[in-house]
């Protein structure tokens, strides 16, 4: 089998280089033909109550509806008043760096680091393999996309600090439940879990377009650490099926590589109605395939989002 994943691998970066090699400008013709196809491509009739359970629903039923849509919700799996409480736990932490950051652009607090941008670690490899908790700001421009996210990595040893025992509370209860179990259920390959990261976004304005992380199974899961109801707090957005559409999604990309004016070649043009805002209260976790299309959703200013995430693959 992964023999013969390499290979499926190799001929389609050939096809993509082939097509990056015949670059041109798209027309605003081009763009509409490419989403009227990909909504097609793409459709589906599912809304949020189909993919929502609650916590002592039976895990096949669960699992089922994760194979088959990517996603699926899984309301009140730590209670309310815990979730905020970890929320809480971990802004007082990032607020703290972000008013340090104000100065320098790499700083070690205690054990913490932080930075802003690529300034001193370069790329995601190095912040997984940093191997300590950091926090990494996303520069802010009128170009830059998740401009003022907070992404703070290998939030895991903070779980042993008794300064955070909600947000410990909150990674224990994950794993009584039994998540990296039910993420292994999809796959006939080992699945491990590969860092555990803390989103803060905060008036982030400028979200990506909606994409996939990869062709390849990958898998992540979201806990929301703030009650999430409306789309001004900007919630996570999924496209239902799409994580089983491999040849539409190759399609999309094959386009995009022939694009000189499209921001990345996995985003994927599509009407917007088409993803769904997961909209929930603090508690409520999410599982997604994130070879299924994704993304954020603009916030409104001064509006918050507090998650907990766990990668894995």
């Amino acid at each position: 089998m992964e023999i013969l994943r390499k290979i499926e691998r190799k001929i389609f970066n050939f096809r993509r280089k082939l097509a990056f090699n015949k670059k041109r400008m798209f027309t605003e013709s081009d763009f509409s033909k490419l989403k009227s196809i990909n909504d097609q491509n793409f459709a589906h009739n599912k809304n949020l109550n189909d993919l929502t359970f609650n916590a002592d629903t039976p895990k096949k039923s669960i699992a089922e509806c994760l194979k088959e849509n990517g996603i699926v919700v899984i309301s009140n799996i730590v209670p309310k008043d815990v979730a905020l409480k970890a929320g809480k736990e971990v802004e007082e932490l990032i607020i703290s760096l972000e008013e340090k950051l104000n100065n320098v652009d790499f700083l070690e607090s205690k054990g913490v680091y932080a930075q802003i941008g690529l300034a001193k670690l370069k790329n995601y490899k190095e912040f997984v393999e940093f191997g300590k908790p950091l926090l990494i700001k996303r520069r802010e421009d009128k170009n830059s996309v998740d401009g003022g996210m907070l992404d703070f990595f290998n939030v895991d040893s903070l779980m042993n600090d008794e300064k955070y025992p909600a947000l410990k509370k909150c990674y224990y209860l994950l794993k009584e439940f039994g998540l990296r179990e039910l993420i292994s259920s999809q796959s006939n390959d080992s699945i491990s879990q590969r860092q555990t990261n803390i989103y803060f976004n905060k008036s982030v304005t400028n979200t990506r377009a909606l994409h996939i992380d990869s062709i390849y199974e990958t898998y992540k899961s979201f806990l929301y650490l703030t009650n999430v109801r409306c789309l001004e707090d900007g919630p996570y957005r999924f496209v239902p099926e799409s994580h089983n559409k491999n040849k539409a999604k190759k399609y999309s990309i094959l386009k995009n590589s022939k694009i000189a004016n499209i921001y990345n070649e996995q985003d994927v043009l599509l009407s917007p109605e088409l993803s769904i805002p997961f909209l929930g209260d603090a508690g409520s976790l999410i599982i997604t395939y994130q070879n299924g299309i994704h993304g954020g959703t603009p916030q409104t200013k001064d509006y918050k989002r507090i998650i907990l995430v766990g990668n894995y693959r």
